[in-house]
């Protein structure tokens, strides 16, 4: 055995020196600069023989391979890039773009998620839930804070999976019954039961919105190989949120008749909301960057269906986003936009 070897420590990651930093940062942004230049430049040079569609095409590989010597993004991120590219500036559609990933419909689902994750990383989703949580008429009375918890879990759900929700709002149930004093109470008291049940309720009954759960995007994607009908994202919501608001609401008579509880609660949870949204502190930059994108995506779903609804399906507008930016490619350049 030689003497020494076990005690020595190997660092696990490279370290790299000041100026090997620098490098690599001037290399990322000189990449960053340089891809959409040569992407320029290829569509200013003559390329007799090839269609317009080749040419654009010709453009986005320059792009996509000045990013991937650069490390301009993440490799990943600019594969993305390149296939949203290529859809939004009409080279061909999105089914055809995407056929060797899968299904379309997959990036919206996997957009969703990624989306979700940010939100939950970020620390925005609790952010949220505290600022409903602060004010007074949400938490004067166990109905109250009932319906108040039901209703932001139900929000949550709406662009997030039911499990995943649950997950992230089970701490923030379980903080109110402990400054409550109500952990642990269930025999003095069946509040603690519904304000865990409005959790899972709440969130299994948030359709509103296709991202929310995987059955709604299988469902689309049948209907449009099925029946031959393309529902937009604005379309399902137009069907379901009714629906949704009023089982949410059911929801919440239910359970506030089977576990009703008239003891006022105003006071301890209000203090348990001020140390929460303490410990919060100021909007960092990346809930606001998340925030903002998460809002751009929503507008970008819901814009082509609410403009086709008010004049017509056939209209620019719906099918410009229809060929350039359908719901996936939104999904995809949300999710390479974020922090």
């Amino acid at each position: 055995m030689i003497s020494g070897v076990v005690d020595k420590e190997v660092p696990s990651e490279e370290v790299i020196s000041y100026a090997e930093g620098r490098f690599e940062l001037r290399k990322r942004l000189l990449g960053l600069v340089l891809g959409p230049l040569l992407f320029l430049l290829v569509l200013l040079l003559p390329m007799e023989g090839l269609s317009q569609e080749a040419h654009l095409l010709a453009g986005v590989f320059a792009w996509a391979v000045v990013y991937w010597v650069t490390e301009a993004l993440p490799v990943a991120v600019t594969a993305i890039l390149a296939s949203v590219l290529s859809i939004a500036l009409g080279i061909a559609p999105a089914a055809i773009v995407l056929a060797a990933y899968g299904d379309p419909i997959i990036f919206l689902f996997i957009g969703s998620f990624i989306l979700a994750e940010a939100m939950r990383a970020s620390g925005l989703d609790r952010r949220f839930a505290f600022a409903l949580l602060r004010y007074t008429w949400a938490t004067k009375t166990p109905a109250r804070v009932m319906a108040t918890v039901g209703v932001i879990t139900w929000v949550l759900s709406l662009w997030v999976s039911n499990t995943a929700t649950t997950a992230m709002m089970l701490p923030v149930g379980v903080g109110i019954l402990s400054s409550l004093g109500r952990v642990g109470d269930a025999n003095t008291s069946k509040f603690p039961i519904g304000l865990l049940l409005i959790l899972t309720w709440s969130s299994s009954v948030a359709v509103g919105i296709p991202v929310g759960s995987p059955p709604n995007l299988i469902a689309i994607g049948m209907i449009r190989d099925l029946a031959e009908r393309r529902l937009s994202f604005f379309d399902w919501v137009a069907v379901t949120m009714p629906i949704a608001i009023l089982m949410l609401i059911l929801c919440w008579l239910i359970l506030r008749y089977r576990y009703r509880d008239d003891r006022s609660t105003e006071g301890d949870i209000r203090k348990y909301v001020a140390i929460e949204r303490e410990k919060l502190g100021r909007w960092t930059r990346a809930e606001m960057n998340v925030a903002f994108v998460f809002l751009l995506a929503v507008v970008l779903w819901m814009l082509p269906g609410a403009i086709a609804m008010f004049s017509s399906p056939d209209a620019p507008i719906p099918q410009f986003f229809e060929k350039h930016l359908p719901e996936s490619v939104v999904a995809m350049i949300a999710v390479g936009s974020l922090p």
